[in-house]
């Protein structure tokens, strides 16, 4: 399983269990450089695109059935990764599809970056710079331990409630990763102070 997909998996499970929905979809970034095109990996340019994800959290699976549905379905998806979204929108009839953006960013590290030479030119130093117009993006920079950023848009999601939907988040990987044989309907979107509160505060009676 990759570290991809259990990211995308807990997201996917964060929006079902705030909106009341099995079913959800939300956005990704994908290098969209298709693999049939010969000498692609040569070719310079911003190939990046933004596909849709779909997640199916029916409440009676487990994680572990979650998971693999959900990475066997993206493997089968990757030879179309380059088709634009505006062409999915088309296709689908909907538009927008989603109001979410996940951003796994698995491109080397710029310190990495800078101690490569390409053709005989090297980087000196490497800054990357990103913005999105969703109202919620989540960047994941994988590494020995998981660094996450949610960018928002302060129109729509203050920064108190950014600070909690990121909070929540990582709850739900805690979750999954450790009891992946637990069903889907045990994985909620409380964070540990509020369990505490529902199960204990709230519940204590004699």
């Amino acid at each position: 399983m990759t570290t991809n997909t259990v990211v995308q998996a807990a997201w996917g499970l964060l929006l079902a269990g705030l909106t009341g929905r099995d079913d959800v979809v939300f956005g990704a970034t994908v290098s969209g450089r298709p693999a049939d095109l010969d000498g692609v990996e040569h070719i310079l340019g911003l190939f990046i695109n933004t596909v849709a994800v779909r997640l199916r959290a029916h409440p009676a699976r487990t994680v572990a059935e979650l998971l693999t549905d959900l990475q066997r379905r993206q493997a089968a998806l990757a030879e179309h990764h380059h088709v634009g979204l505006t062409r999915l929108q088309e296709i689908a009839h909907a538009a927008p599809l989603f109001d979410t953006l996940l951003v796994f960013e698995n491109f080397p590290h710029r310190d990495a970056l800078a101690a490569e030479t390409y053709g005989g030119v090297r980087l000196r130093d490497v800054e990357v710079v990103d913005a999105t117009h969703y109202p919620l993006s989540l960047n994941v920079f994988p590494g020995e331990r998981l660094r996450l950023r949610l960018c928002h848009r302060p129109d729509a999601v203050d920064a108190e409630r950014a600070a909690e939907l990121l909070e929540r988040f990582r709850a739900i990987l805690v979750r999954i990763s450790a009891d992946p044989e637990r069903p889907v309907a045990g994985i909620d979107v409380l964070t540990d102070g509020e369990r505490r509160a529902v199960l204990e505060e709230w519940n204590a009676t004699g």
